[in-house]
């Protein structure tokens, strides 16, 4: 896969593409952080897998992105993600100075099989 945009436009993008099986209730420690446990079980009691995948999947979308430009690498946990609509926005929550990330912006594709995110740092 392969994407072309003019430079001055686009510093960073990044995509990714998760099977819709590839979430289990063992690994949400590991992808969440506890604002997104609680935001994610406040309706329900209970955490969505299929969202919890979204969140995924927008984090590698967002690392993919922003590594090349850094060189650092970005824990999952270090980066949150609130997901609107077809689109999500994120915050970054560690200690390395990447603040830079929060001028992206994400969307987010769903099909029978996966989902697909794509996010684009300007």
């Amino acid at each position: 896969m392969a994407t072309l945009m003019p430079n001055e436009e686009v510093s960073g993008i990044g995509l990714d593409l998760e099977s819709h099986d590839r979430m289990k209730a063992s690994l949400l420690h590991m992808v969440l952080t506890q604002h997104e446990q609680s935001v994610m079980t406040a309706a329900s009691g209970t955490i969505d897998l299929q969202a919890a995948l979204a969140v995924f999947s927008a984090k590698e979308s967002v690392y993919k992105a922003l590594n090349p430009l850094v060189d650092v690498f970005i824990g999952l946990r270090e980066v949150e993600v609130e997901i609107s609509g077809a689109g999500f926005r994120v915050r970054y929550v560690g200690g390395k100075g990447l603040e830079l990330m929060e001028r992206g912006e994400g969307h987010i594709a769903w099909h029978a099989d996966f989902v697909a995110t794509l996010f684009v740092l300007r």
